[in-house]
């Protein structure tokens, strides 16, 4: 283990400081791709005494960095509790700071863990193909460059959804065109998923997609005294939106960029709109759901095995106690791998997988 102990979560948050983090994540650097030899930092030479001054006084003026070299963003970043994937087992490693960092320029996108802003941990660079499976409870996991499976555990909804949300953002932003809607959940529920024919109650904003990131609002529920009634496959709103809330299960949370291709509608259909080249990005949450199988009854839709209610949000004290846990109920496998992986589970990975079901029911 080699994370950090109770550090000041100030060291993890973002944008203060974020030069230093920044300088972590050389995406200009033609060294992308090679390990941990991205992370390498070189502190600026500081001038000699007396040296880069003029006569007058004044402070010599600064080289100034080649065109090139775009600075990096850091979109976001938060404190979380990291588990590495080895022998068969999520093995706690620590509390570390995880960031999603991205330069526009080069559409280039990374996730970033590390212990404080001058040790990093691991990369994993985002592309439009990159999976980030959101578990309950406020876990994410993912693959690294290394091909290393990672859980994070976040200390709050709230900083779950944004980091979420922003990968999905980055995932859009690394491709020069998107032909495809990207979805992304944001949280994820119980219960049984919707389907073609299921009714549904949502609540969705709508954003144009401007300069990288979520521009003009152009609809919301949350100007509305109703949420959103909709049977799935009516063409109620734009299919694209439509395709991207299937799965979805009632309290679940999910975001949709739409590119102006699948933004499918005429004027009257919701999400509809009259720029018709933008790309449209909707946050989808859902409700109520009145199940097609179930016509006659809306037990489901008022079940409180489909409530949507919050996530827990153990606490770190809680968290040191348990040295192993295993939050996804499968082994995610990384976008290009065989899906077989899935359904070849070794048995120390079957019995992590039993170990965590059990760790979260008694607690």
């Amino acid at each position: 283990m080699f994370g950090a102990g109770d550090e000041d979560d100030t060291d993890f948050l973002s944008p203060s400081g974020g030069a230093r983090l920044a300088s972590l994540f050389g995406l200009d650097q033609a060294a992308a791709g090679h390990g941990n030899e991205f992370f390498q930092y070189t502190a600026p030479k500081q001038p000699k005494k007396g040296q880069g001054t003029a006569a007058t006084g004044n402070q010599a003026t600064p080289k100034t960095a080649p065109a090139t070299m775009s600075t990096p963003t850091i979109l976001v970043a938060t404190a979380v509790h990291a588990y590495r994937y080895t022998n068969g087992q999520y093995v706690k490693q620590g509390k570390f700071g995880a960031a999603v960092l991205g330069n526009h320029t080069a559409r280039e996108y990374r996730i970033l863990l590390y212990i404080s802003q001058q040790q990093p941990v691991t990369v994993a660079r985002i592309h439009v193909n990159f999976e980030l499976m959101v578990r309950p409870n406020n876990y994410s996991t993912f693959y690294d460059d290394q091909r290393q499976n990672w859980s994070i555990m976040f200390e709050s909804e709230k900083a779950a959804v944004e980091f979420n949300k922003q990968v999905c953002i980055a995932k859009c932003n690394s491709t020069s065109s998107l032909d495809a809607v990207l979805s992304q959940d944001l949280i994820v529920a119980d219960g049984p998923a919707v389907e073609v024919g299921d009714s549904l109650e949502v609540a969705y904003t709508g954003w144009l997609f401007q300069n990288h990131v979520l521009g003009q609002v152009f609809d919301s529920t949350a100007n509305k005294d109703k949420l959103l009634r909709l049977k799935l496959g009516s063409g109620k709103v734009i299919k694209g939106w439509e395709d991207g809330m299937l799965g979805m299960k009632k309290g679940g949370k999910r975001l949709l960029i739409v590119p102006p291709a699948c933004a499918v509608g005429s004027e009257g259909v919701i999400g509809w709109t009259q720029a018709t080249d933008s790309i449209l990005v909707f946050e989808v949450e859902v409700r109520r759901v009145k199940f097609a199988r179930d016509s006659g009854s809306d037990g489901h839709s008022v079940s409180s095995r489909d409530s949507a209610a919050p996530s827990p949000i153990p606490g770190a004290d809680n968290l040191s106690a348990d040295p192993v846990v295993s939050p996804p109920t499968s082994i995610p496998f990384k976008s290009g791998e065989p899906a077989l992986r899935t359904k070849s589970n070794s048995l120390s990975e079957q019995l992590a997988i039993n170990t965590f079901l059990s760790f979260v029911l008694n607690r």
